[in-house]
C-alpha cells in the first residue's frame, strides 16, 4: 500500500469511493515501481561503467511527474519529511538494489573486489556517484552518526568493517517503504502507545490552544502534575491542534539505534512524543536524548520538574477539580443523567482518559458506570492494603442508637457531598480541606471494623483496611512515603480507607523531649493533611482515645466512641451469635447477656460452640457454650472459674 504520513482513524468508505480510492492506490503502486525500475536501470549502467545520463534524466523526469500529480514516490516522500539531499536519496536507492534485484549484491561484490555478493559501502558510494576512490567532506558528513541518514536510522552501517568498506543497509521498515509498502516498525511499536484525544474541562482546552500558538519549532515542554490531572489528554489536544497525532513511550529505548527508530517512527507517523518521567526507570534519560534528536514536539509528563531540563518551559496543572471532573463527563457521554454525573464526579476523582475509556462503554446503565469507577479508581490500592467487598451492613449491626445514628449520619456525609460542596458553595469554604475524616474509638471486639464495612456498602464503596502498625517505620521519613503511596493510590477510588491500630502512630506528644517526638509529630501530622485533603472517607480506629492528643484530636471532623455493649445490646448480640437456623436447646439468654464481653468475643464463642456441638452430633445447648466462653477467658487472661458448666 502507499506510505503514509499520519495515522488517522476515518470511517470506512461507500463502494464506489473505496473503489476509486483502491484504483488510485494500485496506480500509485504501479508508477512507484515504475520508478524504482528506473532508478535501478541508471544504477545498472554506472555499475558497468557506461555513460548514464540519459537514464539518469528518465528517473529523474518519472519522479518529477509523480511530484506534479501530487502523489511522490516513496523516495521522494522520505527526502522530503526527513529533509534528505539528492546525494542521500541515491543512497537509499543504492542501498536497496541488492534487497530487491538479486542482480546487484553479486555486482556490488565483484565491484569491491569480492568473490561473493556484497552491499553497498561508501568506497563503492564514492566511485559510483562522484567518480573518486574518495567520498567529499558533504558526503561523509551525510554518512555520519549526525547526518540524516543515520540519525533518523533511514540506513545501517555495520562498523564492523573499515570504515570505507563499512556495508550500508537498509531497516526492513525503509526497505519496504521504498517499495510502497506500509508496514510498522515492531521495536518503535513496542516502545510506544497511541495517545488518544478525550474530552477537557475549558481551563486545558484553553492551555491546549494557547500552547499550540507557541512560535517554539520544535515545540517542547514539561507538563507537571500529579496524577490524573489531564497532563496526557492535553499533550494530545496540543499536538491535534498542530495536525499531529501523539505517542506515549512505554518501553526503554536500548541505545542510539533504538533511539534513532524512535525519531524516524515519529517523523514518519508525524506525531508528537510523550515521555513521562518515573525516577525508577530511566525514562528521565530518554527524555535528555530524545530532546536533541527529535524534531516533533517532546512533552515531558511528571509530577515535578525535572532534573537536566532545566531550559525548558514548565507548565503547570492543578489536581482536576469536581465540577471539571463533572464538565468531562457531560462531553463524553452521549446520554448524561446529570444527578449521576455530580456524584460520579464528586466521588471519583478519575483523569480524562479514564472518564473517557468508562463512557466509550455503550449502553452502560448508571450502576455499572458507578462499578466501572469503583473498579478503575481503586485498581492502584490492592498491593497496598487489604480490600474488603462490604457485605454487611446496617441490619447486621447490634449496636447503641446514638452510635448507629452518628455512623449513619456519617456516611450521608460523603453521599450528600455534592449537593453541599457544589451546590450550596462550600467548596470555596473549605478550600482544599474537603476530605471526611473520622475517628472510631473503643476496645477491641466491639465492632469497629464492620462498622466502616457497614458505611462502605450504605455507600456502594470499597472498604481497604490498612494495619497502621505495618506502615509505620522507624527510618525517619520511610513511614510518610508509606503513607503517599496508599492516599495517591486512593485518591481516584472513592474507597473508604480504615486506618487500623492507630495508637501505633499516635500518643500524648505535645510535649516535645527528642528528636523522636518531633518526627512522630511530623508523621501525625502528615497523616491528618493527607485525611483532610482526601477525596474520600478515611477513618482511624484506636483502642486508647485517651492515649491520643487533643490537639490532633480537634483536626478530626466526626468522633464515633463505640463503648462496650450494655446487657440489653449483649443479649441481641448473642441471639445474633447463634441464629435459629442453628439447631439449638435451652438457651439462657439472660445468664449469658451477663457477661461483659464485646460483640467480637461473644462471636467468636457462639461459633467455637457451634463447632463443639457439631462434633458431638448434638444441636447446640449452655454446656458448649459455656466450655467455648471458658476457653475465651483463657485467651483473654479472664477468670473462668465462676462460669461454670451448665446444661
Amino acid at each position: 500500500m502507499k506510505p503514509s504520513v499520519a495515522v488517522a482513524d476515518s470511517p470506512p468508505a461507500g463502494g464506489s469511493a473505496a473503489g476509486a480510492a483502491g484504483a488510485d492506490e494500485t496506480n500509485w503502486l504501479a508508477q512507484n515501481d515504475q520508478v524504482v525500475a528506473l532508478g535501478l536501470a541508471w544504477l545498472e549502467r554506472c555499475l558497468a561503467g557506461e555513460e548514464a545520463g540519459a537514464e539518469r534524466a528518465t528517473w529523474e523526469e518519472a519522479r518529477q511527474a509523480m511530484l506534479a500529480s501530487g502523489e511522490p514516490a516513496a523516495l521522494d516522500r522520505l527526502g522530503a519529511l526527513f529533509s534528505l539531499s539528492p546525494f542521500e536519496e541515491d543512497v537509499l536507492l543504492l542501498a536497496l538494489a541488492p534487497e530487491v534485484d538479486g542482480r546487484f549484491g553479486p555486482r556490488y561484490g565483484t565491484a569491491q573486489g569480492r568473490l561473493s555478493a556484497a552491499a553497498v559501502s561508501p568506497h563503492l558510494l564514492a566511485r559510483l556517484l562522484t567518480g573518486s576512490e574518495r567520498l567529499p567532506p558533504q558526503a561523509l558528513q551525510s554518512l555520519s552518526p549526525g547526518g540524516m541518514l543515520r540519525r533518523f536510522a533511514l540506513i545501517e552501517l555495520d562498523e564492523r568493517d573499515l570504515a570505507v568498506h563499512a556495508a550500508i543497509t537498509l531497516p526492513e521498515r525503509i526497505r519496504l517503504l521504498l517499495c510502497g509498502i506500509e508496514a510498522s516498525d515492531d521495536p518503535a511499536d513496542l516502545l510506544t502507545r497511541p495517545v488518544p484525544l478525550v474530552s477537557l474541562p475549558d481551563r486545558l482546552e484553553a492551555s491546549s490552544a494557547r500552547i499550540a500558538a507557541s512560535p517554539a519549532v520544535p515545540l517542547q515542554i514539561q507538563i507537571v502534575g500529579p496524577r490524573r490531572s489531564g497532563r496526557r489528554g492535553l499533550a494530545a489536544a496540543i499536538a491535534a491542534r498542530l495536525g499531529l497525532g501523539c505517542r506515549r513511550l512505554t518501553g526503554r529505548p536500548s541505545g542510539a539505534s533504538e533511539l534513532a527508530a524512535l525519531a524516524r517512527e515519529c517523523v514518519l507517523n508525524n506525531c508528537a512524543l510523550l515521555i513521562e518521567i518515573d525516577d525508577t526507570d530511566g525514562s528521565d534519560e530518554a527524555a535528555r536524548n530524545l530532546r536533541f534528536l527529535l524534531p516533533m514536539p517532546l512533552f515531558i509528563v511528571s509530577e515535578r520538574p525535572v532534573d537536566g531540563l532545566e531550559d525548558l518551559p514548565v507548565l503547570r496543572l492543578p489536581a482536576l477539580q469536581a465540577d471539571e471532573r463533572l464538565t468531562i463527563w457531560r462531553r463524553s457521554l452521549l446520554h448524561p443523567a446529570e444527578a449521576d454525573l455530580a456524584s460520579l464526579a464528586e466521588h471519583f476523582a478519575l483523569g480524562p482518559s479514564e472518564i473517557d475509556a468508562i463512557a466509550r462503554r455503550r449502553n452502560a446503565d448508571p450502576a455499572e458506570t458507578w462499578s466501572a469507577c469503583r473498579e478503575l479508581g481503586s485498581r492502584d490500592l490492592e498491593a497496598l492494603t487489604t480490600r474488603i467487598v462490604p457485605e454487611r451492613g446496617w441490619d447486621d449491626m447490634v449496636l447503641d442508637p446514638d452510635v448507629l445514628a452518628d455512623l449513619q449520619g456519617l456516611a450521608g456525609q460523603i453521599s450528600r457531598r455534592s449537593e453541599v460542596h457544589r451546590d450550596w458553595g462550600y467548596r470555596r469554604i473549605l478550600g482544599r480541606a474537603t476530605g471526611i475524616s473520622a475517628l472510631f474509638a473503643g476496645p477491641s471486639g466491639v465492632g469497629k471494623t464492620m462498622a466502616a464495612e457497614a458505611i462502605a456498602k450504605a455507600l456502594d464503596l470499597d472498604l481497604y483496611v490498612i494495619d497502621l502498625a505495618r506502615v509505620t517505620s522507624k527510618y525517619i521519613g520511610e513511614t510518610e512515603k508509606n503513607l503517599s503511596r496508599i492516599f495517591s493510590a486512593a485518591e481516584a477510588g472513592g474507597c473508604v480507607l480504615f486506618f487500623d491500630e492507630a495508637d501505633a502512630l499516635f500518643g500524648k506528644r505535645s510535649e516535645v523531649k527528642d528528636s523522636h517526638d518531633r518526627y512522630a509529630n511530623a508523621e501525625i501530622s502528615y497523616l491528618l493533611q493527607r485525611m483532610e485533603n482526601f477525596g474520600g472517607l478515611s477513618i482511624l480506629a484506636t483502642n486508647l482515645k485517651s492515649h491520643l492528643d487533643t490537639a490532633f484530636l480537634r483536626r478530626i471532623r466526626i468522633i464515633v466512641d463505640f463503648p462496650v455493649p450494655n446487657a440489653s445490646v449483649r443479649r441481641r448480640l448473642w441471639q445474633r451469635a447463634l441464629p435459629p437456623t442453628a439447631p439449638q436447646y435451652g438457651i439462657d439468654w439472660d445468664a449469658l447477656a451477663r457477661q461483659e464481653l464485646t460483640g467480637g468475643n461473644i462471636a467468636t464463642i457462639a461459633t467455637n460452640a457451634a463447632f463443639r456441638a457439631s462434633a458431638e452430633g448434638e444441636a447446640i445447648g449452655m454446656s458448649h457454650v459455656m466450655a467455648a466462653m471458658a476457653a475465651e477467658f483463657r485467651k483473654l487472661d479472664r477468670d473462668s472459674s465462676t462460669l461454670g458448666a451448665r446444661r
